[in-house]
């Protein structure tokens, strides 16, 4: 089954608090290839200009000038094995195996890699790491032996591949992104196949593939779709924003509260509650081509971006619900499960997930509205500061308002009052009126 789901907006982005680093803060460079955090705590940053260590308040740039031993200049891909070790995947030196006594170990051509330019890290259930190259793929065994697996090269047609992403699913299977048009490939059971189980997308151009805790598939296929795959059911979702404009999703993750982040190369998105949130450089991210997405220990979100540095989601201990509006009042309905808000622009009502109409809101539209709450028996009262003056919204849907015409001295009223006896009491800007009798709809008197 085939399902086609959109949705837009920022509000899941308004619960966070950002936090970024770019080269006036200490990064050597603005472009950010990757994020990792290691068994200490410590996040690593991949960038052209070295490997970063930061530790919250400074950042280290670790390379052959800040010591010999690390006999590399960039890090493009890293990854942190089942042992702790530290794996630096640099843009044109090799892999490099930086343990946890600090020993630095190097793998380069000269020890049987395809190439020297590292474009991405795995590690499969017998602990060997994979390395995805500009041209081929080579395994780096537990021992530090380097071999070629065998099999691939009868699928390429050009004896070459360039690798985009590596993934070992959890029944241990290798999966070889490599963007081109049918050429994902999987290993299992020594043995190389091309992967055809996509039958929402004809001729799928595969980016990245990552798995959920359900044990679900996730694809990010040209040019701007994620697809889920769970047993024979595919679900596709357009990830292509505002503007599908160069959008290519390059990353998917899956954080501890079972959102679903994915980067592209026009902002950040995010599947929360079947609906899709953006963020981009128009609400204030850093920049719009998001490379790597990465949660911490706290459950921080880390971006790496091409161009602006690094960015840091941190969970505010507020819920910020923004709607570019003054709030006046706000009212708990218990009767009909609902928050009512007072604002200059007229009447909005929240039911824990979103803004709703009503025929409240849609009278009110346009309305400044000074004051609103709830009587026992459940009816709303809204003190406009125009010419609707109170308006009383029955539990059955009723509209009844009073006014100048009604004997009211002011249109412009502030607040009501439900006094206990059962008379109303209404503030204007000309004195105070009492409806007498309210429940009954009764007089205005005038004080």
């Amino acid at each position: 089954m085939v399902q086609f789901c959109f949705a837009e907006g920022i509000q899941f982005f308004n619960n966070f608090v950002p936090s970024s680093w770019n080269s006036e803060d200490g990064l050597p460079g603005n472009s950010v290839t990757d994020i990792v955090q290691d068994t200490k705590g410590y996040i690593y940053i991949g960038t052209y200009e070295g490997l970063v260590r930061f530790d919250g308040i400074e950042f280290t740039v670790i390379n052959k000038s800040y010591d010999k031993k690390y006999n590399f200049v960039s890090a493009r891909s890293l990854f942190i094995d089942s042992r702790g070790n530290l794996w630096n995947g640099s843009n044109d030196e090799g892999v490099f195996c930086i343990g946890k006594d600090d020993s630095v170990r190097k793998f380069s051509t000269l020890d049987g890699l395809p190439n020297n330019s590292i474009r991405d890290l795995c590690e499969d259930r017998e602990g060997n790491i994979w390395v995805g190259t500009s041209s081929g793929i080579a395994l780096i065994s537990p021992e530090g032996k380097v071999f070629i697996p065998e099999g691939l090269e009868d699928l390429i047609e050009d004896n070459n591949i360039l690798v985009k992403n590596l993934f070992c699913d959890s029944a241990g299977r290798i999966w070889i992104c490599t963007a081109l048009q049918n050429r994902l490939y999987v290993y299992s059971g020594r043995r190389f196949s091309v992967y055809d189980g996509i039958t929402s997308i004809k001729n799928p151009s595969v980016n990245y593939v990552t798995q959920d805790s359900s044990g679900a598939f996730w694809f990010g296929v040209s040019p701007y779709y994620l697809l889920k795959k769970n047993g024979e059911e595919e679900t596709l979702f357009d990830a292509g924003g505002i503007s599908q404009k160069g959008t290519l999703v390059n990353c998917i993750f899956h954080d501890s509260a079972g959102n679903v982040w994915f980067s592209t190369d026009t902002g950040l998105g995010v599947l929360s509650g079947g609906e899709i949130s953006y963020f981009s450089e128009k609400q204030g991210l850093v920049d719009d081509k998001v490379v790597k997405i990465m949660e911490d220990r706290e459950s921080n979100i880390w971006i790496g971006t091409d161009r602006g540095g690094i960015e840091k989601l941190s969970q505010s201990q507020f819920r910020i619900i923004k709607n570019n509006e003054t709030i006046n009042a706000v009212v708990e309905d218990t009767f009909r499960k609902v928050i009512w808000l007072a604002s200059d622009k007229g009447v909005r009502c929240y039911d824990q997930k979103k803004f709703i109409e009503n025929p409240l809101t849609e009278y009110c539209e346009n309305i400044r509205v000074r004051d609103i709450n709830i009587t026992d028996a459940g009816d709303v009262l809204v003190s406009t500061y125009a010419q609707l003056g109170v308006i009383k919204y029955t539990r059955d849907g009723k509209i009844i308002s009073w006014t100048e015409k009604d004997g009211l001295t002011g249109n412009r009223t502030r607040c009501t009052l439900l006094h206990s006896g059962g008379d109303l009491y209404i503030a204007t800007t000309n004195g105070l009126n009492i409806v007498k009798g309210f429940s009954k709809d009764g007089e205005i008197i005038t004080i």
